[in-house]
């Protein structure tokens, strides 16, 4: 196995860093690679990457995960207009998750400027919405980058503004206020008060998450008359799972994989749960990557 440190521009200039874990063959027109997205304040070093990362190398799958512009709370982050290098607010707490199409876009054409020309797109948590509105975007406007994408995994789809609705329950409108105030008093990236969200998070954060975030909010499992045309029009196969133990979901994920069985029509779907994982996997990383590694071999 081989591990190359790599860094690339997003499609938008943002400088991200990571690595790709690959086999001793080269790469040809029949190699596969994952290029893996993690969620909120995460990063590219987590447990369940290297994990799943050498699983897949074992059944000689390569493995691209890197940071992108949400990785940890609060950070500074390179930006290149092509002229000057300038350094941007970046991480969890300030990001429009929006902007993840630049990254996964830069990551895309990073692997195929090496010659791969089969990509399986991976995402956790929020980086599942940043995959499906990527895949979203790529098929409205049919994108140059759609013919290497052969399948999409999305561990953990989360429905997050009706998640911080239930959870805030009678102090949600009121944070929505105290966030609308710091915005319109020019304070957009001061910090809400602790109890707003699971992580520190901005004014101007919070209210895309809390308000705005319909715009991408593709897992209305709460909707029963949502049809999920996003899902729904992904035509390569398609992986889903979620956890039993404190998964960051409302209804109960039997429940959630019931209803997307039902609605989605991709012929090559396998969409499911996995009995005592929590919502990063702990412990059944193994699970994960088995799973993964039949899906792509079939």
């Amino acid at each position: 196995m081989k591990t190359e440190i790599v860094s690339f521009f997003a499609t938008d200039g943002v400088v991200n860093n990571g690595y790709i874990q690959s086999t001793e063959t080269p790469v040809d027109d029949n190699k596969k690679i994952i290029i893996s997205v993690h969620g909120m304040t995460s990063n590219c070093f987590k447990g369940r990457d290297r994990t799943i990362g050498k699983m897949l190398i074992d059944n000689d799958v390569d493995y691209f995960t890197f940071n992108n512009r949400g990785s940890e709370v609060l950070r500074f982050a390179l930006k290149s207009n092509g002229k000057e290098v300038q350094s941007v607010l970046a991480g969890t707490a300030v990001e429009n998750p929006e902007d993840g199409l630049y990254d996964i876009e830069g990551a895309i054409e990073e692997v195929v400027k090496r010659g791969y020309k089969n990509i399986y797109l991976l995402g956790h948590s929020l980086g599942s919405t940043k995959v499906l509105y990527t895949m979203t975007r790529f098929k409205e406007e049919d994108s140059k980058y759609l013919q290497y994408i052969k399948g999409v995994a999305l561990l953990s789809l989360v429905d997050i503004p009706n998640f911080m609705k239930e959870n805030l329950k009678e102090k949600y409108e009121k944070k929505i206020e105290h966030a609308e105030k710091l915005i319109e008093s020019g304070k957009e990236l001061t910090f809400m008060p602790e109890d707003s969200f699971i992580f520190p998070i901005t004014a101007k954060a919070f209210l895309y998450y809390a308000r705005d975030f319909q715009r991408i909010d593709f897992a209305k499992y709460h909707d029963v008359e949502y049809d999920f045309k996003e899902l729904n029009s992904i035509s390569v196969p398609l992986f889903m799972r979620w956890g039993t133990d404190r998964e960051l979901i409302v209804e109960k994920p039997e429940e959630i994989v019931s209803l997307l069985n039902n609605k989605i029509d991709n012929p090559s779907k396998d969409i499911d749960f996995i009995e005592g994982a929590n919502h990063s996997y702990n412990g059944m990383e193994n699970v994960v990557g088995e799973q993964l590694i039949s899906f792509i071999n079939r």
